[in-house]
């Protein structure tokens, strides 16, 4: 069963948690994989069934966020996926836009599972093989993505909990008045009215409890 999810954009910070991430479960299979001391990996860990779904999560997430290449260009999110600014009442400013996106329900709750299995084997059992597996795919997450060798490994399962926390919030009459309203424009430009910017000011106060611990991100660009 697929959810539709309002994700906002985020300048590329959703995907580069995300690739942290797959660098971990990446080394976790490499590790399950290994035809001399293969690891025992539990579920959903086990089989690149996290893998999988974080896969799936990534190419849907991918197109709906602006990126900055390596020449320090801003590119927008592709067409067809509605990537029309979000206006104020008489479209004076522009908020942070948010996307429609198409997730799989069952694929959150892998991640979910994921998330709960890497932080407790972190927590519970720092000398077990897993843990070193962790550790290792965190080093790679750090050097590929941030080249900061200071690595914090519980930090990526942070991360990852976090994002989930953005892509899972409860459906609320705010939500479902944002969506209704996005749908209806088909891509194009949204002018919210005053009952609208209102929602949209409360769900950027949920999503800031996630993705920033309740520090205020901004909501204009």
């Amino acid at each position: 069963m697929s959810v539709c999810r309002l994700v906002p954009d985020l300048g590329g910070q959703l995907c580069g948690v995300l690739r942290q991430v797959e660098e971990v479960l990446l080394t976790l299979e490499v590790w399950e994989r290994n035809p001399d001391e293969p690891a025992t990996l539990p579920a959903p860990l086990a089989d690149r069934e996290a893998l999988r779904a974080l896969h799936r999560v990534q190419d849907a997430i991918r197109p709906t966020q602006t990126y900055t290449d390596d020449l320090g260009e801003r590119h927008s999110p592709h067409s067809g996926v509605g990537n029309g600014r979000l206006l104020g009442p008489g479209g004076d400013y522009e908020h942070r836009p948010l996307r429609l996106v198409q997730l799989r329900a069952s694929d959150l709750a892998v991640l979910n599972s994921a998330a709960i299995a890497l932080g407790m084997s972190l927590a519970l059992e720092p000398g077990s093989e897993l843990t070193e597996a962790i550790v290792a795919g965190a080093e790679a997450a750090y050097s590929s993505t941030t080249g900061d060798l200071d690595v914090v490994p519980v930090a990526v399962v942070e991360l990852l909990a976090r994002v989930l926390g953005v892509l899972d919030l409860d459906v609320t009459d705010d939500t479902r008045l944002l969506a209704a309203r996005l749908e209806a424009a088909a891509g194009a430009d949204v002018v919210l009215d005053r009952a609208e910017e209102a929602a949209y000011y409360r769900l950027a106060e949920r999503i800031n409890m996630m993705w920033a611990d309740g520090h205020p991100a901004d909501r204009h660009r």
